[in-house]
């Protein structure tokens, strides 16, 4: 299989086990808050933007400084990048509480909730918002910082192949590096229990033997 060549339904086809694994969603239900991960990509503050707006939500946090992807393309840090995209799709700004220390996922969710404490704001449930591909990161770290609380994953929806963000050989690799970074995350004590299926196994070890992955 030329992965660069293939055309994007089968594409989708083809990873869908693993897409369905790294990002995984939930029945959107009423949380006490909309948790924004911030990045490099835009369509994370569209969606939450569209999220908050149902009016399901008591607050809305969005953390992130500048990662090494976003230094130097952003003016600003993650956070308010993103909180500018949401004010631009209907949220009013005051709605927006910003976190604009952290620069991994792991100080994403501990500066997060550290910010809403020092605002005396306590939450029982959060409905999580970031990139696809690690939503599933996202949702293991918020597990293992603070178990307690009720967790819901809404990544934006949509096929692999509505995000790629660069060739696909090198998309689907990013996909095989984050399994990977789960399994030594977890391993490290920054994360849950990663709990790979055998189908998602299956599909990344199909793609290393048959596609034209070099690393």
């Amino acid at each position: 299989m030329l992965i660069n060549t293939t055309e994007n339904d089968i594409f989708d086809d083809t990873l869908a086990p693993f897409w369905d694994y790294l990002a995984p969603s939930a029945p959107l239900m009423p949380t006490d808050i909309l948790f924004v991960f911030g990045g490099l990509d835009i369509a994370v503050p569209k969606y939450a933007a569209q999220l908050f707006k149902s009016g399901a939500y008591g607050h809305i946090i969005v953390s992130g400084a500048a990662g090494p992807l976003t230094a130097g393309v952003f003016s600003q840090s993650e956070a308010q990048t993103f909180a500018d995209i949401m004010t631009q799709h209907g949220v009013p700004s005051s709605k927006i509480i910003l976190e604009e220390k952290a620069t991994n996922t792991g100080e994403n969710v501990c500066f997060g909730m550290e910010r809403l404490q020092e605002m005396g704001i306590t939450i029982e449930s959060a409905t999580l918002v970031s990139k696809s591909f690690l939503m599933r990161r996202a949702l293991l770290t918020f597990k293992k910082q603070y178990p307690h609380i009720t967790t819901i994953p809404a990544p934006p929806p949509g096929p692999s192949s509505r995000y790629l963000d660069r060739p696909k050989m090198e998309f689907v690799e990013r996909l095989i590096t984050e399994v990977d970074r789960l399994i030594a995350y977890e391993q490290q004590g920054f994360t849950a229990h990663a709990d790979i299926p055998s189908g998602v196994i299956e599909c990344v070890q199909a793609l290393l033997k048959n596609a034209e992955i070099n690393f």
